[in-house]
């Protein structure tokens, strides 16, 4: 496993963490996620060297689909805030990282990218890995589904139009990744702005400070994902699985040593397999 492939899975599973903390600190969702993607884009701004005639230039030829993918990516962040903090931060990072499948798949049926025999092992021991380790608390399971099924779905469809814009932009996907960031910023305030007039819902300090902490890191996952995918020649199916395992690994780990969410059998199985899933696409 290389540095960028491990600090992807570290950044990734710190989001989570950080979400967590949200609900422990009283930080809003919306103020705290708005916070976070225009940081978030600013950090990605200057990190791309885009001059203010090439975003401009990407900001006409793009649109709408960064719109879009603003949107999106605000209301998974959201939805899997909400599981974070609902179901837990296990039960929240597996729902996310199962949809490890829709990218795989996608890129096999979009991008042409080989499914050889040990892809398909890893992707067979990730699905096992994720099931058991989120199926260990069947009660937040039967009550709360439909939040786990939503960012199974959300998250999927993130990682998919991630490739799409890495396997398509090329040169200049970072302007472009500021400008879906900044996307999600304008959809956040404008929900954060109909909060405000119809529940007077007043903006605190503590929300945009977690929402800074939060983008820095949005930004650092991002960076290193794309340059995982970049290392491995742009084969999405290895590195989604091989970070998704990773993510579900550490972030079982620091639920139970942070949070005291407690760890079964059935999770110390399902950690196991995302031990050899791992080692399988090593």
């Amino acid at each position: 496993m290389t540095f960028t492939t491990a600090a992807a899975i570290l950044t990734v599973t710190l989001l989570f963490i950080i979400l967590k903390y949200f609900e422990k600190f009283g930080i809003d969702n919306f103020q705290g996620l708005t916070a976070n993607y225009v940081t978030a884009g600013i950090c990605y701004y200057f990190y791309s060297q885009t001059s203010v005639v090439e975003f401009k230039n990407f900001a006409v030829q793009f649109f709408p689909f960064y719109l879009l993918m603003g949107c999106l990516f605000i209301s998974v962040f959201y939805l899997t805030a909400l599981s974070s903090q609902q179901n837990g931060v296990s039960v929240a990072t597996i729902a996310s990282k199962m949809s490890v499948v829709i990218p795989v798949l996608a890129g096999v049926v979009l991008y042409g990218e080989n499914f050889h025999s040990l892809k398909i092992l890893g992707l067979i021991l990730a699905v096992l890995s994720v099931y058991l380790t989120s199926t260990g608390d069947q009660s937040s399971l039967k009550n709360k589904i439909l939040l786990p099924i939503l960012v199974f779905l959300g998250a999927g469809l993130v990682d998919s139009s991630i490739k799409y814009v890495q396997h398509t932009v090329h040169v200049g996907s970072a302007g472009f990744f500021s400008l879906v960031f900044f996307s999600a910023f304008t959809a956040g305030v404008l929900i954060i702005l109909f909060r405000y007039l119809k529940y007077n819902i007043e903006i605190r300090l503590k929300n945009i400070a977690g929402g800074i902490i939060l983008g820095v890191f949005n930004f650092a996952s991002l960076y290193y994902v794309i340059g995982a995918l970049e290392e491995n020649n742009n084969d999405s199916g290895t590195v989604y699985i091989a970070v998704n395992c990773g993510v579900v690994l550490c972030s079982v780990l620091l639920s139970a040593l942070l949070f005291r969410e407690k760890l079964t059998s059935r999770g110390i199985t399902g950690v196991v397999i995302a031990l050899a899933a791992i080692f399988v696409l090593s």
